[in-house]
C-alpha cells in the first residue's frame, strides 16, 4: 500500500497513510513487514521517527514494539526497514506505519515517488 506525500509536525505519532492488511493461514506463522523506498526531507536538527502499529481483527491499533525508528539528516533516501512479528492468530491483520516528527516540520513519503509497505507470511 502507498500513500500521497505529507508532513508531520506534531508531538504524538499520526497514521502515515502506509499500511497493509494480511490474513495469516497458520497461528504459528511469522509476519516479515518491509517499508521500502520511501524519503523525507528535513532540515538540520530535526528528526522523524517511525512506529508500526498493529490491528487484531477490527480490535485497534496497539504499537507491535516498545522501539521506534528514528531519521535524522537532511535528505534521506529510501527509508527502509524489516520488522517481524509473531502475532499467534489466524485472524485478519492490519499493519499501520506511523510518524512523529522532532524539532519542526518534516516531509514524508512525498509524492511522485515510488514507496511500498509489504506483509509476506513466513509459515513455521
Amino acid at each position: 500500500t502507498s500513500a500521497s506525500g505529507d508532513t508531520v509536525t506534531t508531538a504524538a505519532y499520526v497514521d502515515s497513510g502506509l499500511s497493509v492488511t494480511i490474513t495469516p493461514a497458520a497461528s504459528d506463522s511469522k509476519i516479515m513487514l518491509l517499508q521500502v523506498g520511501a524519503d523525507t526531507t528535513m532540515a538540520a536538527g530535526r528528526g522523524l521517527f517511525t512506529k508500526i502499529y498493529k490491528n487484531v481483527a477490527g480490535g485497534g491499533d496497539v504499537a507491535i514494539d516498545a522501539t521506534q525508528v528514528e531519521y535524522r539528516g537532511a535528505d534521506i533516501t529510501p527509508l527502509s526497514q524489516v520488522w517481524m512479528d509473531e502475532p499467534a492468530t489466524t485472524s485478519e491483520l492490519e499493519y499501520s506505519l506511523y510518524c512523529i516528527a522532532t524539532g519542526d516540520t518534516v516531509y514524508y513519503f512525498r509524492e511522485a515517488r515510488t514507496y511500498h509497505f509489504i506483509a509476506m507470511e513466513i509459515l513455521a
